[in-house]
């Protein structure tokens, strides 16, 4: 045998090695196994019983507040150790609109009862940037959570069987109505508002402190242009009744206001403010009477 022959066997002998350590060390990934992060195909229901996204006023006393599904609504998803995966899209059902089936995938590994937490618009709260109008709210204010877990994998599938979602709002909701001594509209350019309390929220990041309304650093809720009437949404987590301060700006004159609160997340608050010495010069607190009501009881919040 030539030393060109022996060559080429060596050669022949270490490619045949190298294929066969290279094929003992591969890892064959099974379509059953469930402890390999992959994508999983979710579709979880948003039932009757659920509360839902946008919002409006109506109803035989016009003092209702309604929420509805659109269709395409965004809902991120959590792992309850704070990490965010990916969005699911709302699919509305045809005809009512208080039913939707939020439908996309999720990445990682999955278990069943593992459980997972549902929000729109985003997990991270922001209540700044309000403009006190109702379609400002629902687009962008209106955030809701759910709860919802895993009952089964279906490994070979791809999928993952899911519990249905009930929503619940994360903050209350605010219709003022702003009127002079004679019930004629007033109109206002800037409401900014506090409580002493200290815990009305500007903005609750995911995973970190929130920010509070403050004398100094108010919630503003700032109409595109003057308007007798304001809805807003305020999250207080002080959870019992504080004194808030309210902030008037109508013309070149500022109102104060002072009214105890207790504002419960999920619940419609219908008021009007009566500023009785508007136009006079006047800043006192005798000249504001501040009446609301929680339209939230006895039928007349309609999820």
């Amino acid at each position: 045998m030539n030393i060109f022959s022996r060559v080429l066997r060596l050669i022949l002998a270490v490619s045949l090695a190298l294929g066969l350590g290279a094929s003992c060390n591969r890892t064959e990934i099974s379509p059953t196994r469930t402890d390999l992060p992959r994508t999983w195909q979710v579709a979880i229901n948003a039932g009757p019983e659920a509360d839902t996204r946008a919002v409006s006023v109506g109803g035989n006393n016009g003092q209702t507040l309604y929420t509805n599904w659109d269709q395409g609504d965004k809902v991120r998803v959590v792992r309850s150790d704070g990490t965010e995966l990916e969005q699911l899209t709302a699919d509305v059902s045809a005809g009512n609109s208080a039913y939707a089936t939020l439908t996309g995938t999720l990445t990682g590994t999955f278990s069943a009862g593992d459980a997972v937490t549902l929000y729109y618009h985003e997990a991270s709260l922001d209540y700044t940037g309000q403009n006190g109008s109702m379609s400002g709210v629902s687009s962008n204010y209106s955030f809701m959570e759910a709860a919802s877990s895993v009952k089964e994998v279906d490994a070979e599938g791809g999928f993952l069987k899911m519990s249905d979602a009930a929503f619940s709002h994360r903050q209350a909701f605010f219709q003022l109505r702003f009127v002079d001594n004679d019930n004629n509209p007033l109109l206002l350019e800037r409401l900014s508002i506090y409580a002493d309390g200290g815990q009305l929220v500007l903005t609750r990041p995911l995973g970190s402190d929130a920010t509070y309304a403050t004398a100094g650093v108010p919630l503003t809720i700032a109409p595109a242009s003057a308007t007798d009437q304001l809805f807003f949404a305020l999250r207080d987590e002080k959870g019992a009744s504080n004194t808030y301060h309210f902030k008037a700006v109508i013309g070149s004159e500022e109102y104060s206001i002072e009214r105890d609160l207790n504002p419960i997340s999920g619940h419609f608050y219908l008021g009007t403010v009566q500023i009785s010495g508007a136009g006079t010069g006047g800043d006192s607190l005798n000249e504001v009477f501040f009446t609301i009501a929680d339209y939230s009881s006895g039928g007349t919040l309609n999820w």
